[in-house]
């Protein structure tokens, strides 16, 4: 996939932008608080609907304006956001679609800092990685997984209900939480060991040690659906009363989390480090690096197309081991990088790199 051009208007700092991009490897410089990550988060924005740096849509209005306007070509796609003060509307080859519709549309990987609190930070950003992803190459994860957290949000009114004396039929909504979290647990599991086959050899070029995602949500032994289906119905069952005190679904995919393992040589023994708990900044960042070049790989091999590859001021946090790593990955599909500095690539990828400059809200190509 390869976005072609760029339109932005009244979008955070940019009131215009109009901008061609090479089909291979992108270079946006400038010092700080110019509007390099803002053009990162424009396009982050076509691909998903949302930003990775606010909640709030209106933030993301140029101050002083009443709407914001992002516009992207990408192949056969022509995408569009408009970002009102108490709207967003998203547009597809010019027809008007729900969000949902959007996705996938134009697939992406995002490295930015806060893709470290994958890692180090709350089991909802695990878990919000896993459906981000899913959900980009499979419009039945995205389906299943909005259907499955109304029906967890409707058995938790039905717990509250229950507690208030009423007589109600938990069965209705169980049935649903089971059928639609089994396929989601499923999907997550089979995105796990795909991972990990990547990462047994991912890791020895990139830290010289094997990373591992740990992703256990029921024994090790249930392999089918139907199991794995008849496993989530006693869970659900067995802990029926205490979700009734604490009015809660305590048990399902929404509650799931992950773990990242780095073999490390103590002695004469080889020990697991978890590195969310444990792991240096050094070796979080890593980790999350690793994660986002499976991202890569997997999207590849379900869609049969490279993601776009967006960098957001990370290149200048690695060693030049990695720095070398993650150069060598650039050329193979689209990738959008932003840097204070033209060092943050080789030198002998610079001429084969488009350049652009960004300064107080302008892009210029240089």
């Amino acid at each position: 996939m390869v976005l072609e051009s760029l339109s932005l208007y009244n979008f955070r700092n940019l009131k215009k932008l109009e901008v061609e991009f090479s089909r291979k490897v992108n270079l946006l410089v400038g010092d700080n608080a110019q509007g390099k990550t803002n053009v990162i988060e424009s396009i982050y924005l076509l691909a998903t609907t949302k930003s990775f740096r606010t909640i709030r849509d209106s933030e993301m209005i140029r101050w002083g304006q009443e709407e914001a306007l992002v516009f992207g070509k990408a192949g056969p796609n022509e995408i569009k956001v408009v970002v009102t003060k108490d709207t967003k509307r998203v547009f597809l080859n010019n027809r008007k679609e729900k969000k949902a519709n959007i996705i996938g549309s134009l697939p992406i990987v995002l490295f930015s800092p806060e893709s470290l609190s994958i890692i180090s930070g709350s089991p909802e950003k695990r878990r919000k990685y896993f459906d981000q992803l899913l959900a980009m190459i499979s419009k039945s994860y995205l389906h299943d997984f909005g259907r499955y957290i109304r029906a967890i949000k409707n058995r938790n009114r039905s717990l509250f209900l229950i507690k208030q004396g009423r007589n109600i039929d938990l069965s209705v909504w169980d049935r649903q939480v089971v059928s639609l979290g089994s396929r989601i647990w499923l999907s997550r599991v089979a995105f796990s060991e795909w991972a990990n086959k990547i990462l047994n050899s991912l890791g020895n070029k990139i830290i010289g040690s094997k990373i591992r995602i740990e992703y256990a949500p029921f024994p090790s032994i249930i392999k089918t659906e139907k199991e794995v289906r008849r496993f989530f119905e006693l869970e659900l069952g067995k802990r029926k009363g205490a979700d009734i005190e604490k009015l809660v679904t305590s048990c399902g995919p929404h509650r799931d989390d992950f773990k990242i393992y780095f073999d490390i040589v103590n002695k004469d023994k080889i020990l697991e480090k978890d590195i969310g708990s444990f792991g240096s900044r050094g070796e979080q960042r890593i980790a999350a690096l690793a994660l986002k070049l499976v991202e890569v790989e997997y999207i590849e091999k379900m869609l049969r197309e490279r993601p776009i590859l967006l960098l957001d001021d990370v290149m200048s946090e690695f060693d030049s081991n990695n720095r070398e790593h993650v150069a060598t990955i650039l050329p193979k599909q689209q990738s959008i990088v932003t840097s204070t500095n033209k060092e943050a690539l080789p030198k002998e990828m610079l001429s084969k790199t488009a350049i652009f400059e960004v300064k107080v809200g302008e892009v210029k190509k240089i």
